[in-house]
């Protein structure tokens, strides 16, 4: 199963995802990506799930999401509309056996935050659901996975307040956004200690309000093992307005480690010069349309 966490702050959005694939009671691996950022035209998201953690074949969800919105442009709302189409018709014969797959979307919209759950169980039957409290605004925290559950059945919910502090400070400038993101990797290394269908490993993505008080624009993304930064941090995949950046980006940084061999393992004085041509070629054969098949 998973832990899937978004926090919703004043100021920014994060999102939480664990890394463990489960197969029954049995570990799997521990390198999963269950989370992808999405810009809409009227804001950007990240999505995590909880549920289908590889398909048979072994593609993840995350990626197979990104082919869905892939080549498509529109607002939040209306992906969401993709999105619970594409899980009714590909995902329902991939989870005979869970009860349901669940994606939780933390998102700015308009630079207010919003979070959605878009689910689908093995009958078929989907749902778009907009989590709100009574009072309009998003709740703080959304959880998904047994590692949610686990937190929701704490008596205590003591893990909120410290949380909810370290997140305002955040947004008042009071704090580096890695102190944010070193707290919610340590509320993950808990869990898994607690509930070992949640793995050691996980994924802290966040995103800033482009008018917020303190912090204006940007984000960033860490990965953990336990409570330790990797070093290592490749990026989950992204689609943006219909563009796959994962992709292109997978191209440009192949294009420059080839200029710069020659000046690491021949030690010419200087790189050489990208080839545009080339590069524009191989971006010419990346998918541009989308591709909601799930094998």
């Amino acid at each position: 199963m998973s832990l899937i966490l978004s926090v919703n702050g004043p100021g920014s959005i994060w999102m939480l995802a664990d890394r463990r694939l489960t197969k029954g009671t049995k570990v799997g691996r521990d390198d999963a990506v269950k989370i992808m950022e999405l810009g809409t035209t009227d804001g950007e998201a990240f999505l995590g799930y909880a549920g289908l953690g590889e398909t048979a074949k072994g593609e993840e969800p995350s990626t197979w999401m990104a082919r869905v919105f892939r080549g498509i442009k529109g607002d939040l709302k209306s992906m969401m509309q993709v999105l619970e189409g594409a899980l009714k018709r590909q995902m329902t014969r991939h989870i005979l056996g869970f009860p349901y797959h669940a994606v939780l979307v933390t998102a700015l919209v308009n630079d207010l935050p919003m979070l959605y759950e878009v689910s689908v169980s093995s009958s078929g039957a989907t749902a778009i659901k907009r989590v709100l409290r009574a009072d309009g605004p998003p709740p703080p925290f959304g959880l998904a996975g047994s590692g949610g559950d686990y937190l929701l059945n704490r008596r205590d919910h003591a893990w909120m307040r410290p949380l909810q502090r370290l997140i305002d400070a955040y947004d008042r400038g009071k704090i580096r956004a890695t102190a944010m993101a070193d707290h919610m990797a340590k509320l993950n290394y808990e869990v898994h200690e607690n509930e070992k269908t949640v793995g050691p490993r996980c994924i802290v993505v966040w995103s800033n309000r482009e008018k917020g008080k303190v912090h204006r624009s940007g984000g960033g993304i860490e990965y953990y093992t336990g409570t330790t930064r990797e070093e290592d941090k490749p990026g989950i995949p992204n689609i943006s307005r219909g563009t796959d950046f994962q992709a292109v980006s997978s191209v440009l940084m192949e294009h420059f480690l080839e200029s710069v061999k020659p000046f690491f393992e021949e030690g010419k004085d200087e790189p050489d010069p990208m080839d545009d041509d080339a590069i524009n070629a191989d971006l010419a054969k990346l998918p541009e349309d989308p591709d909601e098949t799930l094998e």
